[in-house]
């Protein structure tokens, strides 16, 4: 059963209609009964980002496998899941390329004013007084999280003639040499980089991992970009730093909710970027998704399971 809203072409769905009997439920607005009565016979599940709430996860009780349509799994219960013997898989590294090249994306669109450019021109206009940018080259990126993701972020900057230094759990100077660039701690990478790109997990020592403290100590040039968790910024010292000057702009990607309220402050900055949670939303990418969030059902089948969180 797939009770969230995916994206399944004709061949995924008929791959999974071989497989077994498929029922699709874009409509999951539904209160905990309604969920257990409409999933109580999945082996099953495919789930985007959909969060089960305790007492429907514990309460299907012939499910077998959740094969998570995301990378992240945080909003997943892992204590129920292991509990009840759930397998867990998830799709890991199928949108670096597609999230990296939104980091840039949203990094031009903010340092060469191309929103509002766009709006000025298409209003009649044509002065460029107002539109004068800055570039990438020669500017230092920073790089928190050396995954997949960061080290195609880090990748492209060296490609565009940037200083490159990255904060990873897992530092080592093979990978720096053969990437070309250099490991610092936390600390370092935020108050050395004129642009500072987070590609981290959300985990508990993780969430407001970028806070009051570390805005204060960044460039009051800097520019944050995130396209990993909203809820890994501290949201409410975000808006301060903005406010205050203490850096010069965001680019956000994810907020702490997946939703937008008409009150957030963050609606009311010219030198902030956002987007919907559409990253790693490109055509490649989810077709990527799909395909191997299918072949670990199949793996899980044939009694040869991959990308197994636990």
């Amino acid at each position: 059963m797939v009770p969230d809203t995916i994206v399944l072409g004709p061949e995924h769905i008929n791959r999974l209609e071989s497989i077994g009997t498929l029922h699709i439920y874009n409509n999951t607005e539904k209160s905990d009964q309604e969920l257990i009565n409409l999933l109580n016979d999945a082996d099953i599940l495919i789930m985007g980002m959909i969060e089960f709430r305790p007492d429907v996860f514990k309460s299907l009780k012939n499910l077998k496998m959740l094969s998570l349509w995301t990378t992240g799994y945080d909003y997943v219960d892992i204590d129920i899941a292991k509990k009840h013997n759930i397998l867990l898989t998830n799709v890991p590294g199928y949108s670096a390329v597609a999230v990296a090249e939104h980091v840039f994306a949203m990094l031009f669109s903010l340092l060469r004013k191309i929103p509002a450019a766009d709006g000025h021109v298409k209003m009649g206009f044509y002065d460029r007084t107002n539109f004068l940018g800055s570039e990438l080259a020669g500017k230092t990126m920073g790089v928190i999280g050396a995954g997949s993701i960061g080290k195609r972020v880090a990748q492209i900057a060296k490609s565009l003639e940037m200083n490159v230094i990255v904060n990873t759990a897992n530092p080592s100077k093979e990978r720096a040499e053969k990437y070309g660039f250099n490991f610092l701690s936390f600390e370092e990478v935020l108050m050395q980089s004129d642009f500072i790109s987070l590609h981290i997990p959300l985990k508990p020592d993780t969430e407001n991992m970028v806070s009051y403290h570390e805005f204060n100590i960044m460039k009051n040039s800097a520019i944050v970009i995130n396209t990993a968790r909203g809820k890994i910024i501290d949201e409410d010292a975000l808006v301060d730093a903005l406010n205050s000057g203490k850096i010069a702009g965001a680019c956000i990607d994810v907020l702490s909710e997946d939703k937008v309220k008409e009150d957030n402050s963050l609606l009311n900055f010219n030198n902030v970027i956002l987007s919907p949670h559409c990253a790693f939303y490109t055509k490649e990418a989810i077709k990527k998704l799909s395909d191997i969030a299918i072949d670990n059902i199949v793996g899980f089948i044939n009694g040869n399971p991959q990308n197994v969180i636990f």
